[in-house]
């Protein structure tokens, strides 16, 4: 019988991988959502156990969402850069427990326990533990079961080189009540002559970053010109897309090419304007985590003079200890003392 199949055919596929790319300024952030008395214990994560995180997404500091959520573990991991070469002091704060890692070099598997908040602690409580974690503890140079390689537990001195990166991963678990996690490091004389104080922001004296996946920056909405009164507010307004992986973008507004200060959401809205402040110019930078940082178009802001008298809102009035009586006048707009005589 003759065999039907008389002609091979063959099709090939090409396979294209991107390389990663360093994001600077991120770290990764990844979160397992347990159920009331089923969490999942740092222990699991930290051997590869948990299953897949519910969610993962970045921050842009070593602090964690303070107070979101009960019954979760997350882990927050990249690498740190020191500025300068030296000894560093590393230092964790949480609640409830966690740990502290740091490798010898970029690769995580050389990983080593170097400080843990056995117990908890409210948010930013560098300096104070609840039962069973030791203060001691929480900080590298003292901790008492650190496995930092040639560290003497209780004492151990962690030395790094200049602009290099160091694979770091804090994890924490979280039953009920407060939650918070952050992470702060000192170079070995700040440790030793200022340390934290309670309250304190992490510090972080190099860089921070991770390794993602190549990502692009979109704009949807560019902002817009705009027109205000001197005296009065004015409001600008982005909003961008992104492909990282890593989360939503985020934003940095400025005006005449300089940083504003908390101008960190897609809408912003200024002081009150003078006359000297027409002509300003604000944009907004939009970054994610493996994208480069993407530059809006320049709105350009007009502040026309005030020649509309200011509108009464609302007067009330009150009887003081004294005896005498007290007016207040709600306006629509600052005034200034010579428009209250009027």
């Amino acid at each position: 019988m003759k065999n039907p199949l008389t002609r091979w055919e063959y099709w090939f596929a090409t396979l294209t991988v991107n390389s990663g790319v360093f994001a600077e300024g991120f770290l990764k952030r990844e979160v397992w959502q347990g159920a009331p008395g089923a969490e999942i214990p740092i222990a699991n994560i930290i051997a590869g156990t948990a299953g897949a995180p519910t969610s993962v997404g970045s921050i842009t500091s070593f602090e964690a969402p303070v107070n979101v959520a009960n019954q979760y573990s997350q882990r927050v991991s990249g690498f740190f850069i020191p500025a300068e070469a030296g000894d560093y002091v590393f230092f964790i704060n949480s609640d409830d427990d966690s740990k502290l890692f740091l490798s010898t070099d970029e690769d995580p598997a050389k990983k080593h326990l170097i400080a843990q908040e056995a117990g908890w602690s409210a948010s930013r409580n560098w300096a104070g533990a609840n039962s069973p974690s030791v203060v001691e503890d929480k900080r590298s140079d003292t901790f008492s079961a650190s496995e930092w390689p040639g560290g003497t537990p209780g004492a151990t001195t962690i030395t790094l080189a200049a602009n290099t990166r160091y694979y770091i991963e804090a994890v924490m678990h979280e039953g009920g009540g407060g939650d918070n996690l952050a992470v702060s490091i000192l170079t070995a004389d700040q440790a030793l002559n200022t340390p934290p104080a309670n309250g304190d922001a992490p510090l972080l004296p190099g860089k921070i970053g991770l390794i993602v996946p190549q990502a692009t920056v979109t704009f949807t909405t560019q902002p817009a010109n705009q027109t205000t009164t001197a005296g009065r507010t004015a409001t600008f307004t982005a909003a961008a897309t992104t492909t990282s992986q890593f989360g939503a973008p985020t934003y940095q507004w400025q005006v005449n090419g300089v940083n504003i200060p908390g101008a960190t959401s897609a809408t912003y809205t200024t002081p009150r304007q003078l006359l000297a402040n027409n002509g300003d110019v604000y944009r907004v930078v939009v970054s994610a985590p493996g994208a480069p940082a993407t530059t809006s178009n320049p709105a350009t802001l007009t502040v026309n003079p005030d020649t509309t008298a200011p509108q009464l809102l609302s007067a009330g009035s009150l009887t003081t200890f004294a005896g005498g009586d007290e007016v207040s006048l709600i306006f629509d707009e600052a005034v200034t003392p010579a428009a209250r005589r009027h």
